[in-house]
């Protein structure tokens, strides 16, 4: 019982690190470029920016961290977990920031109900490009420790697997001897 209980943990940590490192329909192995590709695609998130230079400029940062902390061939778990934080941390402040100065605009250029109704939206769609660029630089900077936690989990599981099959063999065997 407690063999398969250990296997059964095991096997729920396993499945959470390879849903990190797999991904689509066929779980075809995901790659640090597949990533980088997709960020990419929300690398224009940058210069939308333009009226607000502070937020362009901690994006860039940002980016330059993860990019650092991607390089890093050693597993920091400080560093692996404050990523995470620094992006939730960094969407929240940007995204209120960017609400801060459309509405500092809209006060100083006296928009009318609908052009605040549209500024409200684009704050929307802002705060979204700028979670989504954030999500997929966090994914690149851990991509290469979960792919290590996966190998690591893998030794791991192997051997758990062997004790649990060796475990009901001897059960059936003693329920049957006995």
């Amino acid at each position: 019982m407690l063999s398969m209980l250990i296997v059964s943990a095991s096997g729920t940590f396993g499945r959470f690190f390879y849903t990190k490192i797999h991904h689509g329909l066929y779980g075809h192995l995901a790659t640090v470029n597949e990533i980088r590709a997709e960020l990419d695609q929300s690398e224009n998130v940058k210069y939308l920016f333009v009226f607000a230079p502070e937020v362009e400029m901690a994006l860039e940062d940002f980016r330059a961290r993860a990019e650092n902390y991607a390089k890093q061939p050693k597993i920091r778990i400080a560093n692996f977990v404050a990523i995470g934080f620094q992006a939730r941390k960094l969407s929240w402040s940007l995204s209120r920031e960017v609400r801060h100065i459309l509405r500092t605009q809209a006060k100083t250029q006296h928009y009318s109900e609908a052009q605040r109704a549209d500024m409200e939206k684009k704050v929307h769609d802002y705060r979204e490009s700028i979670e989504s660029y954030l999500k997929a630089m966090r994914n690149v900077a851990q991509f290469g420790t979960y792919e290590r936690m996966f190998s690591w989990w893998h030794i791991f599981h192997i051997p758990l697997v062997y004790m649990m099959v060796f475990s009901a063999l001897y059960h059936v065997y003693a329920v049957h001897a006995y």
